[in-house]
């Protein structure tokens, strides 16, 4: 029984959810993998993941390595595989030129579009048996948990 009132604080909340990543969610995470698999065709979950990285602006490639626990040379290799895919672009720095920025393009703007819509369509499908009341108490709970000590 879904008791939600109010449609844009009901989105907000299961994008907190989705952020936590509970072990509940496993199943769901399961098929949005399979959503994803199907929809980007070539691009692996792992190159994905990179992408949510990047999102909306980019990151230097020291970040990205450090956000993805990798080396720098490592970096350089999940940039030309995301480059072939039409997926980032390798840009010089705007505070810094001589630093390189890796930049989400317009498909992987695109493809984060969608792939949002439909993890927001299958967890709150997933979330409706919750009241607002109930989810935000979970999420409390899941964020106090996660927080770094």
């Amino acid at each position: 029984m879904n008791i939600a009132t109010d449609p844009i604080r009901r989105e907000i909340l299961i994008d907190r959810f989705i952020a936590n990543r509970p072990a509940p969610m496993r199943h769901a995470v399961a098929s949005l993998a399979a959503g994803l698999e199907y929809q980007l065709r070539t691009v692996t979950l792992h190159q994905f993941e990179a992408l949510v990285y990047l999102n909306p602006d980019g990151l230097l490639t020291r970040d990205f390595a450090r956000a993805m626990d990798i080396t720098e040379g490592s970096t350089s290799v999940v940039a030309l595989r995301l480059g072939r895919h039409g997926l980032a672009d390798r840009r010089a720095d705007y505070l810094d030129p001589g630093m390189i920025r890796l930049v989400p393009t317009d498909l992987a703007h695109m493809l984060f579009g969608r792939t949002h819509a439909f993890a927001q369509t299958l967890v709150g499908e997933r979330l409706a048996a919750l009241t607002d009341a109930q989810l935000v108490n979970a999420l409390d709970v899941m964020e106090q948990l996660s927080d770094d000590p």
